[in-house]
């Protein structure tokens, strides 16, 4: 695009195509900004000649964005909320724990398990007013819908490459361990590494691959036969008890189970390492109050974990 004349530009289409871009659809985004759909569809018009590309093409599943459209989304959100953020005050905005707040955040049902029930204590608090939703995320989902603004706050393992609109702040590390049946016969002395390699697994992966822990088996030239692959946490200890499967868990999952549901537990033959755990969100939502707020909340409870 050529350098145009800034004064010539009509910024309310700006605020059109970012609502276009969230919503994926031309009548939705009529809806969200209180216009007719002739109106927001001239504005398309208008926006395809300013950045001469079409921007958005229709397919069954919703008007999907073009590699240009996809490169400014980013950077057309950050400057509308530096705008707002400019007109009301910037960072002299407080949260007060009185606000009726509404945050989403995003992780697996193993870091719900391990963070919800002191978050939404301390959330409830202290700030009785604000509402927690909870979505189901991975790393594969979460980078999308912090940019589509589905959830305010991811909180999960590292990304497979984090943009550089993304920020994040560490947690804590995560070592793993090995959760079996009572009285499985892989775990009668220390569980060995032949008795490991040779017993049958259980994986847990929300997003379907392979994952940490077969990623550092190969690294160290061995693998594991993997059995059942279920994409839920919170499945291991019904299908652990009811077979003589192994699965290689989080330690601070599976060590309330092993307790709650007389499950054996193990530390691994091999040198696992430790997975980072880790809350992300986007650059314009940085100095945004209640967000510090949430995310101070957050990284209090990590750690007293």
């Amino acid at each position: 695009m050529n350098r145009i004349h800034l004064p010539a530009i009509d910024l309310n289409l700006l605020v059109v195509l970012d609502a276009i871009l969230k919503e994926r659809s031309v009548s939705r985004a009529a809806r969200r900004l209180h216009l007719t759909q002739p109106a927001v569809s001239h504005a398309l018009r208008r926006l395809r000649a300013l950045f001469g590309d079409r921007l958005f093409v229709r397919t069954p599943l919703g008007m999907e964005p073009t590699t240009l459209a996809e490169q400014l989304a980013p950077r057309i959100a950050a400057t509308l909320d530096g705008i707002a953020d400019m007109v009301s005050g910037g960072e002299a905005s407080v949260f007060e724990a009185s606000s009726a707040r509404r945050f989403t955040v995003g992780m697996t049902d193993y870091l719900a398990f391990v963070l919800l029930p002191r978050l939404a204590r301390e959330v409830h608090s202290h700030a009785p007013q604000v509402a927690l939703v909870v979505r189901p995320t991975d790393r594969v989902s979460g980078l999308g819908m912090l940019d589509r603004e589905e959830v305010d706050l991811v909180i999960g393992g590292a990304f497979p490459s984090q943009p550089h609109h993304i920020n994040a702040s560490a947690l804590f590390e995560e070592p793993s361990v090995c959760l079996a049946r009572a009285g499985h016969s892989a775990f009668a002395r220390r569980l060995s590494r032949r008795r490991y390699l040779e017993a049958l697994h259980l994986h847990v992966s929300p997003w379907g691959d392979r994952g940490s822990i077969d990623a550092e088996l190969a690294r160290q030239g061995v693998s594991r036969r993997i059995a059942v692959t279920v994409g839920h946490f919170l499945l291991a200890p019904a299908i652990l008890e009811q077979t003589d499967l192994i699965a290689t868990l989080p330690a601070r999952l599976a060590r309330p189970w092993a307790e709650r549901f007389g499950l054996s537990l193990s530390d691994p033959p091999f040198d696992l390492g430790l997975t980072p755990i880790a809350a992300y969100w986007h650059r314009r939502q940085d100095q945004n109050p209640g967000l510090v707020w949430l995310r101070n909340c957050v990284a209090e409870i990590a750690r007293d974990l």
